[in-house]
C-alpha cells in the first residue's frame, strides 16, 4: 500500500472493527501513525502480531482509546513529539524500546471532557471487561527515552529500577512530599501531583538525565523515600 496509508485509516469512529495483522515495517517513514480512537464494542481497532522498527514517524505517533493491542513491538521509533498512550485501551505484551533518541513514551487517561462522561463510562465498562489480571500489558525496560506511564497497574508492566521509578498515590503524594520538606518544584515533588492530576492511583517515570540540575535532589529525595518505607513497588 502506497505511503502506508493503511496508518491513518485505523479509526473505528466512521468504519466496522478496522484490524492490522502481521505487519512488519522496517525503516519506513510514516506521515502520521495513528491507532483508533475506536468505539468499542462495536469497533474496537485492533493491531496483532505487528513490529514497527526504526520507523520515522513525521506527524502525530499516538494510540487513542478503543484501540487493541497484542504482541505489537515499537523499536527506535522516532517522532517530533511522545507516543501518546491512552489508558483506556487494551494492551496484550506490547514493547516499547530504543535509545536515547527513540521517542518519549507517555500513557495517561484521557480526560473525561476529552471524551464525555458518557464516553468515558462506555470505555471504563469496556475496559473492565476484557480485563486480565495475568498477561504482560507494558514493557518498556529496554527504552532510554523519557517515560512518564499513569493509569495501568504496575503488577502488569516491565520496567527497569536503575533507570526508573515507581510509587503509588496513596505512599507518594503532594501531602508526604510537603511534609518530608521536599520543594514544590522538586522532581518527586512534581510527579507526584501527576497521579492527582489524572486520577491514577500509581505510575512509573524515567529517571531525570544525570547531567539534570535536578538530578543529585533527585537521588536524595528517592533515598529519603526509601528510608521512610515509601518505596515498597518491586519489578516482576
Amino acid at each position: 500500500m502506497d505511503n502506508f496509508q493503511f496508518l491513518p485509516s485505523l479509526n473505528g469512529l466512521f468504519s466496522e472493527a478496522p484490524t492490522l495483522v502481521d505487519l512488519n515495517l522496517v525503516n519506513a517513514r510514516l506521515t502520521q501513525s495513528v491507532i483508533g480512537p475506536g468505539r468499542p464494542p462495536e469497533s474496537a481497532v485492533t493491531v496483532k502480531r505487528c513490529t514497527f522498527s526504526r520507523c520515522t514517524i513525521e506527524g502525530n505517533f499516538a494510540i487513542y482509546p478503543g484501540a487493541v493491542l497484542h504482541d505489537v513491538t515499537f523499536e527506535e521509533t522516532s517522532s517530533p513529539d511522545a507516543m501518546i498512550v491512552g489508558a483506556e485501551t487494551v494492551l496484550r505484551r506490547v514493547v516499547v524500546r530504543g535509545g536515547k533518541r527513540s521517542s518519549s513514551l507517555w500513557v495517561k487517561p484521557m480526560a473525561t471532557d476529552q471524551l464525555g462522561a458518557d464516553r468515558k463510562r462506555e470505555l471504563d465498562a469496556w475496559i473492565a471487561a476484557q480485563e486480565d489480571t495475568e498477561t504482560l500489558m507494558l514493557d518498556f525496560t529496554d527504552l532510554h527515552a523519557d517515560v512518564e506511564v499513569v493509569g495501568l497497574p504496575l503488577a502488569q508492566l516491565r520496567w527497569d529500577p536503575a533507570r526508573h521509578v515507581a510509587w503509588k498515590a496513596t505512599d507518594v503524594n503532594w501531602d508526604v512530599c510537603k511534609k518530608l520538606g521536599f520543594p514544590p518544584n522538586s522532581y518527586v515533588s512534581l510527579t507526584s501531583r501527576r497521579l492527582s492530576l489524572f486520577g491514577a492511583g500509581e505510575g512509573v517515570w524515567a529517571h531525570p538525565a544525570s547531567s539534570s540540575r535536578k538530578y543529585s535532589q533527585f537521588v536524595d529525595e528517592v533515598d529519603r523515600l526509601r528510608r521512610e518505607g515509601l518505596l515498597t513497588i518491586t519489578n516482576q
